[in-house]
């Protein structure tokens, strides 16, 4: 028995923990835009292992990672762009990695209709 409450306890006490960092924010009123061409432009983190970008927008947008800019089309299912239609109040997580095909150095989104703003959040996991 003391066992299972030494074990219950070290894995209680080894819960992760996560936050959310705003780190700039895509508008557009119905052109492409990528982190250095919107209003106010931002970076991404120059290193992005094994952390996860949130984006959420407060209108539909078309979202396509990797890449300098987006067009509705890349949204199109079947679409070789792979883009990503994220609506208004979605949350769209980007797992990111070092290297491969998760490795991201663009973010480009253009809105679907009207003005988009796209939040880019840093999410950020820990002990």
């Amino acid at each position: 028995m003391k066992r299972l409450v030494v074990v219950a306890a070290l894995c209680l006490g080894l819960t992760a923990h996560s936050y959310e960092k705003i780190i700039g924010t895509l508008t557009s009123t119905g052109t492409s835009v990528n982190q250095g061409t919107t209003a106010v432009p931002f970076s991404l983190p120059s290193s992005v292992c094994n952390l996860t970008l949130a984006v959420q927008c407060d209108a539909a947008a078309c979202v396509r990672v990797g890449s300098g800019s987006s067009t509705t089309a890349s949204c199109t299912p079947g679409n070789a762009a792979k883009g990503v239609v994220v609506t208004a109040g979605q949350l769209y997580d980007i797992p990111l990695s070092c290297t491969g095909a998760n490795a991201v150095d663009t973010l480009a989104m253009v809105s679907v209709s009207g003005t988009a703003n796209c939040d880019v959040s840093l999410v950020v996991t820990g002990p």
